[in-house]
């Protein structure tokens, strides 16, 4: 490491002390809609609830028989569901109040990497690690729409547009595509990153979508044109997770050089550096009021901050 390497810098306050407890990598963290919950999923399976204030454990899904890795978790908007995707080819949906299995488990012929609810908790989209993206029907647990969206590649994220008509999906093929939930046809192929695309997030208004990832840089693209827009590149090395705020104006990144980054959309300038972690970041969120952050590592913890 050079001068100035994060190994170099004091560890920024967390609003609690760091939430431990998993055997090997948190992949994972999301905050449930009322922002009473935060989700953590790890390499050994477990998929953890704490208060998202206070810090401490409030349970635990009941999923001790699958012991796969859990690589994506998702709140469906009334925080009533979580999606979970797996290493063991499954996506299942869980109670978030009994902690049991809900409904269905959608089977794929590969691993999940990637899952994510729609807007109204009908729909489900999967990415797998050959590259096919599925779209199925939450409440039959039939599939809708399947494509072969990253030939030759593994889908590494997966977003739902908040209006609920688009699904962005990451690829280690360097591309980012746009595929229409209504009759699953590709509206557009976003093309320029040098390297495998870690994560994709879609603004409040379903019109500007972000993707990062190896190349260190994070784009913007016009939904509708599917043009870039704007490209900064506000972390050292890999970007494996990135997060908007609730009104769109700030991004939250995390990556390989163990700091998240607190970014202006407009400008692109880094507005705060989180440090602490002891290894690389590879999941961030940002609650629904906007007031905390989380982040997820390869050390095992989560961190919580206080938003600037």
């Amino acid at each position: 490491p050079g001068s100035g390497s994060p190994a170099e810098l004091p560890d920024t306050p967390t609003r609690y002390a760091p939430l431990r407890g998993n055997e090997g990598a948190v992949w994972s963290v999301a905050f449930d809609p009322c922002d009473e919950l935060l989700a953590t999923a790890a390499e050994d399976g477990t998929v953890k609830f704490w208060d998202a204030r206070e810090g401490v454990i409030r349970g635990e899904l009941n999923n001790k028989k699958y012991r796969s890795p859990v690589w994506s978790i998702g709140f469906n908007q009334d925080g009533t569901k979580l999606v979970t995707a797996s290493d063991d080819g499954f996506v299942r949906l869980w109670d978030v109040k009994t902690r049991q299995e809900a409904g269905f488990a959608f089977k794929h012929a590969f691993a999940v990497r990637c899952a994510a609810l729609s807007p109204d908790g009908k729909k489900i989209a999967s990415g797998t690690r050959n590259g096919a993206v599925t779209i199925w029907n939450a409440e039959t647990g039939d599939k809708i729409h399947v494509t072969t969206g990253h030939e030759g590649g593994v889908v590494m994220a997966i977003a739902f547009s908040p209006d609920g008509k688009l699904v962005a999906s990451a690829g280690s093929d360097k591309t980012v595509k746009l595929w229409v939930v209504e009759d699953g046809s590709a509206r557009a192929t976003l093309t320029g990153h040098t390297g495998p695309v870690y994560a994709v997030a879609f603004d409040p208004t379903s019109q500007v979508v972000a993707s990062a990832g190896w190349d260190r840089s994070v784009r913007l693209w016009d939904a509708t044109k599917g043009s870039q827009t704007k490209q900064f590149e506000p972390q050292q090395e890999d970007i494996w997770s990135l997060a908007f705020c609730p009104l769109g104006k700030h991004l939250l990144t995390g990556g390989q050089d163990r700091t998240a980054k607190w970014l202006d959309v407009e400008t692109g300038a880094v507005l705060a550096t989180f440090r602490g972690h002891g290894g690389p970041i590879h999941g961030v969120a940002v609650s629904k009021d906007g007031r905390l952050i989380a982040a997820g590592g390869r050390d095992g913890s989560v961190r919580v901050w206080d938003a600037p």
